[in-house]
């Protein structure tokens, strides 16, 4: 098998997974892919990463030594994770090529790029993919005027009720029903979230309402299929903004499943614009979360960092911008 495309073949790919961070059926999973990995025509060196901060900090010291090809199996906390420890390691991250084996339980960034069910169950259907150069979010939460926290994302980061019903369900992930999980913590939390006074702003937007929740998307699903940012596209050097106004109970309920349907954006509640640099003030009470990650309660100021990495997509419609 060539992997990936001739241009790969010779380099050695750095393997890398969380066993913690995958339930009994999801492991059993991996365990069985990688009884493939010896049949690949590709070089490769596996590193285990016991946690996401280890994660973080073992793709730091990676890239510092000089790798620059990973192969990373996991969900969407381990992938963010490795972008984290890619960015902050200091070296030019347009050199690094990042392929995923999307066996976590939303695995919502490989939606996106339509990745095939079949890439679970044989690996060589990696090599059907193609590598983009793909953009980078910049989320920075600041409190007294200082940025108090960095945090880089590849696929949404949320405020408000998103945040809430992420805090709400953060540590649960089972093996079976994902969906199910975060849709019942999304009803737990609807009962008891208000909508938040925030002020939106941007070169293109100036909002100031009260705002139930806002989507910044350099992809376009979260919530374990809620395709909330429908209208994002990963290259094209624009973070794509949803703020969903404040809004009845009722019609949230209603509206759940044009939420996972991406139909969401005609209700006259939703604002949808693109944007390079966004500042949101919350007062200080708007909570934020970067692909399950809470960030530090504060305001927040975003950023997109343009074609900054590469990432193996399945979309064709990718591969012309």
């Amino acid at each position: 098998m060539e992997f990936f495309d001739k241009s790969f073949n010779g380099v050695e790919w750095q393997l890398i997974y969380n066993p913690n961070a995958l339930g009994l059926r999801r492991l059993a999973l991996w365990q069985s892919l990688e009884t493939q990995l010896p049949k690949l025509s590709v070089s490769y060196e596996k590193h285990i990463a016991t946690s996401g901060s280890n994660c973080r900090q073992l793709l730091c010291r990676l890239c510092q030594e000089g790798k620059r090809h990973f192969l990373i199996a996991g969900g969407d906390g381990t992938l963010n994770e490795s972008i984290n420890g890619i960015f902050i390691s200091g070296v030019n991250t347009t050199e690094v090529f990042v392929a995923v084996i999307p066996i976590g339980t939303g695995n919502d960034w490989s939606r996106t790029h339509l990745y095939p069910e079949t890439v679970t169950r044989n690996l060589e259907t990696l090599g059907d993919g193609r590598f983009i150069l793909h953009d980078i979010g910049i989320v920075e939460s600041v409190n007294d005027n200082k940025a108090t926290e960095k945090r880089y994302f590849l696929n949404i980061a949320g405020f408000g009720f998103d945040a809430a019903v992420i805090d709400q369900t953060k540590g649960e992930k089972p093996a079976r029903f994902p969906s199910l999980v975060y849709l019942l913590g999304l009803l737990k939390v609807l009962f008891s979230y208000k909508a938040k006074s925030v002020e939106v702003l941007s070169q293109e937007q100036h909002i100031k309402d009260k705002i139930y929740t806002i989507a910044v998307g350099v992809g376009q699903y979260n919530g374990n299929g809620m395709r909330q940012v429908p209208t994002a596209i990963p290259n094209d050097g624009q973070l794509d903004i949803v703020v969903i106004k404040d809004l009845p109970k009722w019609k949230v309920i209603k509206n759940v499943k044009n939420l996972y349907a991406g139909t969401h954006l005609r209700l006259k509640e939703v604002a949808q614009f693109r944007t390079t640099h966004l500042h949101l003030n919350g007062n200080g009470t708007l909570l934020g979360e970067v692909e399950g990650e809470m960030l530090t309660v504060g305001n927040y100021q975003i950023q997109i960092l343009p074609q900054a990495v590469h990432l193996l997509t399945f979309n064709q419609d990718f591969l012309s911008k």
